[in-house]
């Protein structure tokens, strides 16, 4: 396991920190609704989870769990499909 010091919300691969990704198969504590509460909207007014997750590792910690395996992008249609086959 990894203590996550900090986040970035889809970043540009040239600018990106490290290989690894967020997945969103996450267990968080309850503490995460106070940090979504103090979130302030990005862009679209848009509340980012990402942007809560980063005030909570910075205020109690965060870890993570380096997974290895298939994983698939449930934004994209074949990759969500793949994922429910």
């Amino acid at each position: 396991m990894l203590r996550i010091r900090d986040l970035v919300e889809k970043p540009q691969p040239e600018n990106a920190p490290s290989n690894l990704g967020i997945y969103r198969a996450v267990r968080l504590p309850p503490a995460i609704f106070d940090c979504l509460a103090r979130t302030k909207p990005a862009r679209e007014m848009e509340i980012q989870l990402t942007d809560a997750l980063r005030i909570l590792a910075k205020e109690q910690g965060l870890w993570a769990y380096i997974y290895e395996g298939v994983s698939y992008d449930a934004g994209d249609k074949l990759g969500f499909l793949k994922a429910n086959r």
